[in-house]
């Protein structure tokens, strides 16, 4: 009985990890944890005036809706 278990958890791991992985990609997230994200940042981080650069157009599309009649409303 214990072996049945045994190896009825190892086939369960074996199909549940790639059955994640393939969710996360469906869903557009990348499937393992190091994440395009993290490397974007750490090059960004390097690029001052183009971190500036993406500051003013942040804020400008704040100030765009803030400014825009609301629709809910």
């Amino acid at each position: 009985m214990e072996t049945a278990l045994l190896l009825a958890a190892v086939a369960l791991a074996t199909v549940a990890c790639p059955a994640l992985a393939w969710i996360q990609r469906r869903r557009g997230r990348s499937a393992c944890c190091v994440t395009a994200r993290t490397d974007d940042r750490a090059v960004e981080t390097a690029d001052l005036p183009g971190l500036r650069a993406k500051r003013a157009q942040v804020e400008e599309r704040i100030a765009a809706l803030e400014t825009e009649p609301t629709r809910h409303g």
